[in-house]
């Protein structure tokens, strides 16, 4: 089972971007801050803390805006964490993460009809036969070996009609950038030709807006499923 970390997937094996050297060298203060910041507590306060001097959800929340996301569209948000991102729809809202603790902190902060928490992997929704109007993948890939972003990419593109990928990359032009990439907990930033060239693989990518935040470069990626002819209407859920 892969280890959490603060929200997201720790890496598995298979990451080609200088995953054992960056682990061997990092110090045992660096080490207690990482600790610190998996508490639920304090990854939400740092998370609010970001929004607040510059901006990190609030200008994202207009990036997916401008790609076509509507209040009452239904979302699927996989690597939720503790719901960050619960509210763009008023509408069908369901976050899949692996750590209960994260899950428990987003099911006491957002409480309405139409918004579910599970412990669940996006793989096993087929089980279900549910469909989404857009599928939110933030801050996730770079936690995740090669092999599973192509499992989770695959199992995306048959759940959603649309897909919203933000993304740090591996070119990072401010020396501040390069210092986060380089101490981040995912150890799997990939250079922008490669993340585009994943995602490629089961989307039909139509959008790329550079974003920085905080230092760092990163992108936001509209893409819709290569098969999304196939993906029947949703209907709408009845309260």
């Amino acid at each position: 089972t892969p280890r959490r970390w603060g929200g997201c997937f720790a890496p598995l094996p298979g990451c080609r971007i200088g995953c054992s050297t960056r682990a061997a060298g990092r110090s045992a203060g660096k080490f207690r801050v990482m600790h610190l910041l998996n508490s639920v507590s304090a990854w939400r306060v740092f998370r609010l803390l970001l929004d607040f001097v510059f901006g990190h959800y609030r200008r994202r929340m207009k990036v997916f805006r401008s790609f076509g996301l509507t209040p009452d569209q239904s979302v699927l948000d996989v690597g939720c964490g503790t719901g960050q991102y619960a509210a763009v729809t008023s509408g069908r809202y369901l976050g899949l993460d692996f750590d209960e603790r994260y899950l428990a902190a987003a099911r006491q902060h957002h409480r309405r009809p139409g918004i579910e928490f599970h412990r669940q992997d996006v793989s096993t929704l087929e089980q279900h036969g549910e469909h989404f109007d857009v599928a939110l993948l933030v801050d996730l890939l770079h936690h995740l070996s090669d092999e599973r972003v192509t499992a989770v990419l695959a199992a995306v593109a048959q759940r959603s009609r649309r897909i919203f990928v933000c993304e740090q990359v591996l070119e990072q032009p401010r020396w501040l950038g390069r210092w986060l990439v380089a101490h981040d907990r995912g150890r799997c930033t990939r250079p922008r030709a490669q993340l585009l060239a994943m995602l490629e693989q089961h989307f039909a990518v139509t959008q790329v807006v550079p974003l920085e935040l905080m230092g760092v470069s990163s992108l936001c990626v509209l893409g819709e499923p290569r098969a999304v002819a196939s993906i029947p209407p949703q209907p709408p859920r009845v309260p």
